[in-house]
């Protein structure tokens, strides 16, 4: 039987006074493009906790990505999407590059679409979801083994400041998403982080995250 360290989960400490929220872009919905779609897939597993920890999850390739989002002209952009998440940075970046991208930009949610995917859906015009479908919004956290721990714990003031600001750097910018595309009050949007409960398609469908669920007919064939 292997062993399994315990894995620590620390999030951002509450703030005393709110923070002014990122701008994020906010186009309305935009034209379907002359050219042919250009189908983007973001598809990953749910990596253990102490690989996170310890730097061995699969890293997203972000370059690729990116390249083919500035290269896709006049095309309209479908993101497929049954993802775990992971480095909010760099699916801060790519959903970015969507959100500026002149032509129209769609989501359909295969399977999972959690923590930092949801940057990803987010970032276009219209969301779908298959029946089996879930959305998983919350805060970040940052995954450490007891010895990382441990060697957290006796930082300096200043250096536990700087991996408590950046969490909440990433919390604001959730928020902001949330607010600036499916017109939610920050209050509602900071709930549903602090909440940090996967949503079923029906759930995500009724708090406005998707616009429609497909007809399971039509994900069969």
């Amino acid at each position: 039987m292997s062993f399994v360290p315990e894995i620590y989960c620390i999030h951002a400490e509450p703030r005393i006074e709110a923070a002014v929220l990122p701008e994020c872009p906010n186009p309305a919905v935009r034209p379907e493009g002359p050219g042919p779609r250009l189908r983007l897939e973001f598809y990953s597993s749910v990596p253990r906790g102490v690989d996170v920890a310890e730097g061995r999850a699969p890293k997203r390739d972000t370059c690729r990505y990116l390249q083919a989002i500035r290269g896709a002209g006049d095309r309209s952009i479908n993101a497929e999407i049954d993802c775990a998440g992971g480095e909010a940075g760099s699916a801060s970046m790519i959903a970015m590059a969507l959100l500026q991208h002149p032509w129209r930009v769609t989501a359909r949610i295969t399977g999972r679409c959690s923590s930092a995917a949801n940057f990803l859906a987010l970032a276009a015009d219209f969301r779908t979801i298959v029946p089996g479908g879930t959305v998983l919004i919350h805060r970040s956290a940052r995954y450490c083994t007891p010895a990382q721990f441990e060697a957290m714990r006796l930082l300096s003031e200043e250096a536990k400041q700087a991996i408590d600001t950046s969490l909440a750097a990433i919390d604001d910018l959730t928020a902001a998403m949330l607010v600036s595309r499916l017109g939610i009050t920050e209050q509602r949007a900071r709930e549903w982080m602090v909440e940090g409960r996967s949503w079923t398609a029906t759930e995500a469908l009724e708090r406005g995250f998707v616009h429609t669920i497909e007809d399971c007919a039509q994900v069969a064939q």
